[in-house]
């Protein structure tokens, strides 16, 4: 009897000592770790240029280093990596445990002249205006104009045929200023030219998650034949113009964009 008890004794401490290992590597798992990123939450890399990561650390409660585990992703292009020869923004998501943790923006940019280039990096302000949908479009009466500055950032990048591509024609209005990301940005307008004189493409645009039609610097409502060019200061490094966007058969809205080109330090 008392062999039996004794085993019984040693089987049930066995038992105790397996639960509490059990319990410390749950506890181990759910408590999160101390993570800092290296270095600063956004990065300027010129186009075609090098893109260093960076790296986060992440310790347990006792000091030990965890793995840390980056995965990249493009907001306006297709990516798994930072392509540097593709400008844009870019986005590092750093995984520890098994779990997304901090994240880097990567800014890849070329910033032109102005005169023989519009490529750049800019920082935008917008005003949205409601306005009539016939002719002369005037505001409409009640709706206040509703303003944003200082959105980071507006991206004009060159394509492989000469063009240049705007990153949201509405001047980040809904992306930044209104929070509501990428989904609600308006990336297909295109500009043509170069010695100064930059017009945007007749074309409509559209977004799928807001419908509607737009025009940059021009309203099919007026029947023009041709976009006025762009209202350039090479010297101040602005960019302004007017994206028309009809909503709907009701609703329709002005965005008065001014581009302030960022110089990176």
């Amino acid at each position: 009897m008392k062999k039996f008890i004794t085993l019984l004794l040693i089987a049930a401490s066995l038992f105790v000592s397996c639960d509490n290992t059990d319990t410390d590597n749950v506890s181990s798992l759910l408590e999160k770790p101390t993570v800092a990123l290296n270095g600063p939450s956004s990065v300027f890399v010129p186009l075609n240029g090098t893109y260093n990561e960076l790296g986060m650390t992440s310790t347990d409660k006792t000091g030990k280093s965890l793995e840390v585990l980056p995965y990249y992703s493009g907001k306006y292009r297709v990516a798994q990596s930072i392509n540097t020869a593709l400008a844009g923004e870019y986005l590092v998501t750093y995984w520890t445990q098994k779990q997304p943790s901090l994240t880097r923006k990567v800014f890849v940019y070329k910033n032109g002249d102005l005169t023989t280039s519009i490529e750049g990096i800019y920082i935008a302000a917008v005003t949205r205006t409601a306005i009539a949908t016939t002719p002369p479009f005037a505001p409409i009466p009640g709706l206040t104009p509703k303003p944003y500055t200082n959105l980071k950032y507006v991206h004009v990048w060159k394509n492989a045929n000469g063009t240049y591509q705007i990153s949201d024609a509405y001047g980040g209005f809904f992306e930044i200023g209104g929070s509501k990301g990428v989904a609600q940005s308006l990336v297909n307008g295109q500009f043509t030219g170069a010695a100064g004189v930059f017009t945007p493409a007749k074309t409509k645009l559209s977004n799928s998650t807001l419908g509607g039609s737009a025009y940059i610097n021009n309203d099919p409502d007026l029947l023009t034949t041709t976009s006025a060019p762009l209202t350039i200061d090479a010297v101040n490094k602005t960019i302004k113009f007017t994206t028309t966007w009809k909503e709907n058969a009701a609703t329709k809205w002005k965005f008065d964009v001014t581009l302030t080109q960022y110089q990176p330090q």
